[in-house]
């Protein structure tokens, strides 16, 4: 994971708001968790993915006075039918939220939600088995106060990427 000062530096000015207006959210895309074809399995990497992930959260949240709002979001190739892609896709969501909870991240926090295969990251004609398209997207809600409590974390953990 790679982290990117420029951007963060450029988030924080311009989230700046006047005293009597809420200031906007701020969203961190944290990671990318990839799955086998049909499957809601999690394969050696994800699970990779999602422990390195868990030493995050669990070592920012311990630090952190904020709450944090994390979307899960689950997506799969083109191959089979729209209505089994989208259950698929939401027990993949529900697979990454449960192994999450169970390193510690408060499930409550955990919103999870289903693509299917309607935002592919590879446009591939249907029935096309695309391993890009198979995954689960990790998006992290932050306020701008809490993107900067986290950014001397990140420097040390080698934390997410910031993407918005």
């Amino acid at each position: 994971m790679v982290l990117m000062a420029p951007l963060l530096a450029g988030l924080i000015a311009a989230s700046t708001t006047p005293a009597d207006e809420k200031p906007p959210p701020a969203c961190v895309g944290v990671e990318f968790v990839p799955f086998e074809t049909g499957s809601a399995r999690l394969t050696p990497l994800a699970r990779e993915i999602l422990g390195h992930f868990g030493v995050f959260l669990q070592t920012s949240l311990a630090r952190s006075k904020f709450s944090s709002r994390l979307e899960v979001t689950g997506h799969t190739d083109s191959v089979g039918r729209r209505e089994f892609n989208l259950r698929l896709s939401r027990r993949r969501a529900e697979v990454v939220r449960n192994y999450l909870a169970a390193k510690g991240f408060p499930r409550n926090r955990i919103v999870i939600e289903a693509a299917g295969e309607d935002k592919p990251i590879v446009d591939t004609p249907d029935e096309t088995a695309e391993r890009q398209n198979r995954y689960v997207y990790l998006f992290e809600h932050l306020s701008p106060e809490e993107l900067v409590h986290r950014e001397t974390i990140w420097a040390r953990l080698g934390g997410p990427n910031v993407v918005c």
